[in-house]
C-alpha cells in the first residue's frame, strides 16, 4: 500500500559507518541504491536526501512516499533498495537508508548532462618537417596538440573545470580524440600513416639487393676464369 505522508523533520543521533560510495547518473536515467549493510535487515528502513528530506519510509507492510517524489520512486520490500527516476540535477546529493540510530547505506549521487560536443580534430603536414604531422583537438575551452611521427604521438589529456575530460591518443593507423565525463563520451577519429615510412616502403625494390649481389657472382666467375687462364699458361 502506497501513501502520501506530510514530512516531518526531526533531529535523531547518528552513528557514522564509513559505507559512503559515489555515483555518477546521466540526466534523466534511474538509479538503483541497495542497502550496503545486508547481514541483519531491520523491519522498516527510512531513506533520506542531504540527511534532512525523507524520500520515502519503507516498511515491510506499507511504503510512504514524499509527494516530491510521487511516481518516480520506488521501494523493494524484500531487500529495501531504493529506485529513482528520471534523476535531475536538482537530484544530486547525499542519499543514506538508516533505521533510528544506524545506517545501511551512504551514498553521494551526481548527475551530469552527457557531452554534448564530439571533439574536433585536424591533421596538417608540419611546415618544418614533412615527416611529421601537427595533430590539434578541442572543444569547447579545451585544446590539446600533440606531433605524429614514427607511426606514434605523445597522449594529451586535459580537463575542464565541468570535469569533462578531453583525451589525445595514436595508434599505428589512426588519431584518436575523445571528449567524455563520468557518464558519457564522444569522439573524433582520422585514419593515418606514416608518409616517411610509406615512402620507404614503396620505394623498396627487390632489384635493389639482387642486382648488387648478382654483380658479386658474375665478378667471381670472371676472376675465376682469370685465375684458371693464368695459371695455365704459366710454365
Amino acid at each position: 500500500m502506497v501513501k502520501l505522508f506530510v514530512l516531518i523533520l526531526f533531529v535523531i543521533p547518528s552513528i557514522k559507518t564509513g559505507l559512503r560510495d559515489q555515483l555518477f547518473v546521466k540526466t534523466g536515467d534511474s538509479v538503483q541504491l541497495d542497502l550496503q549493510k545486508t547481514q541483519q535487515l531491520p523491519d522498516s528502513i527510512r531513506w533520506k536526501k542531504d540527511k534532512s528530506s525523507t524520500i520515502v519510509m519503507c516498511d515491510k507492510s506499507e511504503t510512504l512516499i514524499d509527494s516530491k517524489y510521487q511516481n518516480r520512486v520506488k521501494c523493494n520490500l524484500q531487500n529495501f533498495s531504493l529506485t529513482l527516476e528520471n534523476m535531475q540535477k536538482a537530484d544530486s546529493g547525499e542519499y543514506t537508508a538508516r533505521k533510528d540510530k544506524e545506517y545501511f547505506a551512504e551514498y553521494k549521487v551526481c548527475v551530469l548532462d552527457a557531452v554534448e560536443e564530439a571533439p574536433n580534430l585536424t591533421v596538417s603536414v608540419s611546415s618544418s618537417d614533412s615527416c611529421e604531422r601537427n595533430i590539434t583537438c578541442s572543444v569547447q575551452n579545451l585544446t590539446l596538440s600533440s606531433v605524429y611521427k614514427n607511426v606514434t604521438c605523445a597522449t594529451k589529456i586535459a580537463t575542464s573545470e565541468k570535469k569533462n575530460t578531453l583525451q589525445l591518443y595514436c595508434t599505428d593507423k589512426s588519431v584518436t580524440c575523445n571528449h567524455s565525463n563520468a557518464v558519457s563520451a564522444k569522439e573524433a577519429r582520422v585514419d593515418i600513416t606514416d608518409p616517411c615510412f610509406n615512402k620507404q616502403e614503396k620505394n623498396f625494390d627487390p632489384a635493389s639487393i639482387v642486382s648488387p649481389v648478382l654483380a658479386l657472382v658474375i665478378f667471381t666467375v670472371v676472376l675465376w676464369i682469370y685465375c684458371r687462364l693464368n695459371k695455365g699458361t704459366n710454365p
